[in-house]
């Protein structure tokens, strides 16, 4: 499965980008024609903030605060008395600071740096892709060929019960590792490990963990590594969705679990488990989603868990690199219990069948 998604994301690279390419340089004049006008526009056209109410969080320095003495000037500059005023305003003695300036000269930077660098990179790019496409060629016919040798090798797959995750331990079975499966449905976990075992998987234990617990992620790393002695792959794959538009949510608390799980269910297996991979070099495997880039609507806090992975995970890549390799999965529909309509709502798991319906 991993070697077909490889192979797909590469043909679609060498297909895709320079389709994308064209049409960015295509459409690129009236950008630049639209930015103008929206510059010259902004610089004629301003917000009239009389008699509207400004909340600031972070007031008490840096940003926070310049934002704080603009509104401060803009009170005086439109009569409002100074006893008035709440002490902190009357306090402040910075009244020739002027954030709308420094916000126009912003957007005026901004809108002369995107004209100018715009071209220039669309340009770098038309130069590099075809020694682009000859690298990702040569990469893809090395892997092809080249594959790494899984026999006697620990896997560890977190949300392995169903889905991706159970499709990633009967393929590392077929290869003959030895897989540690977590999930919290133990019955499941069992009929996973039974077929593991059949494909050719010479050793599969079975966790049972919530990996939103760090207490139980801690468990899980050292249970592998004292039933194995070792640890090679870690795959963060459990998951959950969330199907619901901020403006149906009644209690935005019961959504704290969509970042737990996502997002921090990846995390703190991988913190235990980098002093053992770096014995191994081992791999890091993460499953974020295509959401993580496209944004669709009623999936605010599916997304945002998601985007988060890909942040962390890049910066893990380069504070981890040479000793551990980091690979992020950003895939599109795949056949799974939550394209199936499982997700969460409110707060409380739900399957709605009608959801998987669309695509």
């Amino acid at each position: 499965m991993a070697s077909n998604y490889y192979s797909f994301h590469t043909l679609a690279t060498l297909l895709i980008t320079p389709l994308v390419l064209g049409t960015l340089c295509v459409i690129f004049p009236f950008f630049c024609i639209f930015r103008i006008v929206l510059f010259l526009y902004r610089l004629v056209v301003n917000e009239n903030m009389k008699g509207k109410v400004v909340l600031i969080t972070g007031a008490s320095s840096g940003i926070g605060e310049e934002l704080f003495t603009g509104v401060k000037r803009a009170l005086y500059k439109y009569g409002s008395p100074t006893h008035n005023l709440p002490p902190l305003l009357r306090s402040s003695t910075r009244l020739t600071s002027n954030f709308t300036t420094m916000a126009s000269n912003y957007y005026s930077f901004h809108t002369l740096a995107t004209l100018l660098i715009t071209p220039l990179v669309l340009g770098t790019l038309c130069v590099i892709f075809p020694f682009f496409c000859i690298f990702r060629i040569v990469l893809f016919l090395y892997r092809l060929v080249v594959n790494e040798n899984m026999k006697g090798k620990v896997v560890l797959i977190t949300g392995a019960s169903s889905g991706i995750g159970e499709e990633l331990a009967y393929e590392y079975a077929r290869r003959g590792s030895s897989i540690v499966i977590v999930a919290r449905r133990e019955e499941q976990l069992r009929k996973v490990a039974e077929k593991a075992r059949s494909l050719g998987s010479p050793d599969v234990l079975s966790i049972r963990a919530d990996v939103s617990n760090v207490d139980d992620c801690k468990r899980l790393v050292d249970q592998t590594v004292n039933h194995f002695g070792r640890l090679d792959h870690l795959v963060n794959n459990a998951g959950i969705s969330s199907v619901c538009s901020i403006n149906d949510v009644t209690d935005i608390t019961t959504f704290t679990s969509v970042m737990d799980i996502n997002f921090w269910g990846s995390v703190y297996p991988t913190y235990f488990a980098i002093p053992h991979l770096k014995k191994t070099r081992g791999k890091v495997f993460v499953n974020s989603s295509s959401v993580a880039i496209l944004y669709p609507p009623s999936l605010s806090f599916y997304t945002a868990s998601k985007a988060a992975l890909i942040g962390f995970y890049e910066t893990m890549r380069l504070e981890l690199a040479p000793e551990i390799s980091i690979t992020i999965a950003t895939l599109g529909f795949t056949d799974s219990e939550i394209i199936r309509g499982k997700h969460l709502k409110d707060g409380f798991l739900q399957v709605e069948s009608e959801l998987a319906n669309v695509r």
